[in-house]
């Protein structure tokens, strides 16, 4: 069963000789942890997704939650997988310790809720929906809503859902309702967030992987990211500075529109890509002495974006 979910042989290279992600533990945040406890979090996660998510992923498709009497009803094995979850910490894996969290690095943790996805991702949902429900609280919330809520999240007491947040759902969200339709504020603050947290300034950044699913995408995220001015992404595009040699080398892959757009490896392809460049292992496409380099993806209709700052070893 465990092989069906995940090979943990392919999850340990991207993780261990692709990423270094056994290096974070030497990072203030993570001096707790090492190689060997990360590993025995995914060994955890995957013994919990063989006996307690797979097995019942098919069951859980074909019985959708109901509403009875004004109270939801799922099967009862849901509930038994998700306290399994729960129970071993996994809902609270990336946050702080003083929150009763493993305080796990978030790449980590990913790699950890990628095995429940591959067992069940319908189940995983209810889980991975609370998560994101507690990060936006713990950034966003105000201190009564972060202790009265927070704690029941990450216990696995209350469970989290979600706002639909593409135009057709009539969210505020939508392009008609936005301030500025050329401006993805998500991406602005994606990337301050990931420049800060890497201690990292845009002028170090050497080459970058954007988001470019359509020609204008480009060069609203060279804007946005804050690698020119707006209103003059295109300019900059024309003159060469993200050509390879150029200022900024942007999408040294081809990016999105050469490579196609498969949406979640889009961004793995370009995390790739980048991990090429910070090892000189970009061939023709090799931007001279890279060190920093940067990932940006969007999703929907930019509502969200996720920015990944990497630095090359020594």
């Amino acid at each position: 069963m465990e092989a069906r979910i995940i090979n943990r042989r392919d999850l340990d290279f991207v993780l261990y000789e692709m990423l270094g992600a056994d290096g974070l533990a030497r990072r203030p945040r993570y001096r707790e942890h090492s190689r060997e406890t990360f590993s025995a979090v995914l060994d955890a996660a995957l013994q919990i997704a063989s006996e307690q998510f797979a097995p019942h992923a098919h069951d859980a498709d074909e019985n959708e939650p109901r509403l009875e009497q004004g109270r939801v009803v799922i099967i009862p094995e849901v509930k038994r997988a998700l306290q399994a979850f729960c129970e071993a910490g996994f809902m609270s894996a990336s946050f702080d310790e003083d929150l009763g969290g493993m305080q796990l690095p978030v790449t980590v943790a990913q790699a950890a809720l990628a095995i429940f996805r591959g067992a069940s991702i319908g189940i995983e949902a209810y889980a991975m929906l609370t998560i994101a429900n507690a990060n936006l609280l713990s950034v966003f919330g105000s201190e009564e809503q972060k202790r009265r809520y927070l704690p029941h999240l990450l216990s696995g007491r209350f469970f989290g859902t979600m706002c639909l947040s593409e135009p057709q759902a009539g969210s505020s969200l939508s392009l008609s309702a936005r301030r500025d339709i050329t401006t993805f504020a998500s991406t602005s603050t994606a990337a301050q967030a990931a420049l800060k947290m890497a201690g990292r300034t845009l002028s170090d950044v050497q080459v970058a992987e954007v988001h470019d699913s359509y020609s204008i995408a480009e060069i609203l995220a060279v804007e946005d990211l804050g690698f020119c001015k707006k209103g003059e992404g295109g300019a900059f595009v024309e003159s060469g500075a993200t050509a390879l040699g150029g200022r900024i080398p942007i999408n040294t892959s081809g990016g999105l529109k050469a490579r196609g757009h498969p949406l979640g490896a889009t961004g793995i392809a370009q995390a790739v890509e980048i991990v090429y460049q910070l090892r000189g292992k970009a061939g023709a496409r090799q931007v001279k002495d890279a060190k920093v380099g940067l990932t940006h993806n969007v999703g929907g209709t930019g509502g969200t974006c996720l920015v990944h700052v990497l630095e090359g070893g020594a």
